[in-house]
């Protein structure tokens, strides 16, 4: 007899506290989902829902997940075993439920997580599958693992510059390259106005820094998320005729200082097949946490 019944209920003033406490200690994986809920979320376009399980004989509840769905069909999320979750058909009914008439664009979290989703809306969605998927590796910092030389301070002379949102124009490039080589999905088309629109709200809400050489900015880095004990890095891009200069690792150092100087700590994402990006992180002092995964439907 199953006794177990799941509900998704969505995110309140008066249950927000429950679903950060069930986040937290996991926070590394979803900076972003928590960024979002610790703003008002009334001001944010998107629906938070957290997932209770219920036990039918003593009444007893838990959480066991916590979603995000955007209007435009984005699912951020986190759930405790999901491997368990998966083999549950009342899950994927109540599942059913919650994503009836609601776009469906991209999921992206934790490894397990997004196999959970993926596998139960191929399920319930008659072999509904994405037509990419992307894995990366999530990566936190931890310098002192580093070797003495590695550690040393080693000198530079590039102009690093704390940006605003006055250097729209000088960063939108980077910007624009960025996200053609790193984050547009296949057959998708660049919209120039999101870019500027997205970047502009980077600038004045996040921490983005870029090297200046000769009056033009050639790298940037920055921060994307900003959580109760971690802040996200992202964003990381070196003009193609500047590579190989080790710019992109001089601005991860100097936002790791500052984060750490905030009693946070970073983390970051990197695809699994970019080796060098990859070995320049490590030289950092970033090093393996866990496995992320990021996919695309039509």
């Amino acid at each position: 007899m199953n006794l177990q019944q799941f509900e998704f209920q969505p995110l309140t003033s008066q249950n927000r506290n429950d679903a950060l406490d069930f986040l937290i200690p996991n926070e590394e994986s979803c900076v972003t989902l928590i960024s979002r809920i610790v703003t008002d979320v009334s001001q944010n376009p998107f629906f938070y829902y957290i997932l209770f399980e219920k036990n039918s004989v003593n009444n007893e509840k838990k959480i066991r997940g916590v979603i995000m769905i955007s209007k435009g069909g984005l699912i951020q999320h986190h759930f405790e075993n999901p491997q368990e979750l998966e083999n549950s058909n009342e899950f994927q009914k109540q599942l059913k439920k919650l994503l009836a008439g609601k776009k469906l664009y991209c999921i992206m979290g934790d490894k397990n997580g997004s196999s959970l989703l993926i596998n139960s809306i191929c399920k319930i969605f008659d072999g509904k599958l994405p037509y990419e998927n992307r894995e990366y590796l999530l990566l936190k910092y931890h310098p002192e693992n580093l070797p003495d030389f590695l550690l040393e301070e080693k000198p530079h002379f590039h102009e690093i510059v704390k940006c605003n949102p006055s250097n729209l124009e000088d960063l939108f490039e980077l910007q624009k390259n960025y996200d053609i080589v790193e984050v547009l999905p296949p057959g998708k088309e660049f919209n120039e106005v999101n870019c500027k629109t997205l970047l502009q709200k980077n600038l004045e809400t996040q921490m983005i820094y870029a090297v200046k050489i000769e009056n033009k900015f050639v790298a940037k880095a920055g921060s994307n998320a900003i959580g109760k004990n971690f802040i996200q890095l992202g964003g990381v891009f070196t003009d193609e005729k500047f590579r190989g200069q080790g710019l992109a690792q001089i601005l991860i150092k100097e936002l790791c200082k500052t984060i750490r100087n905030m009693n946070k700590e970073p983390v970051l994402f990197v695809q699994v097949k970019n080796e060098s990006a990859k070995r320049a992180y490590r030289k950092v002092g970033f090093v393996y946490q866990s496995d992320y995964t990021i996919c695309y439907y039509n």
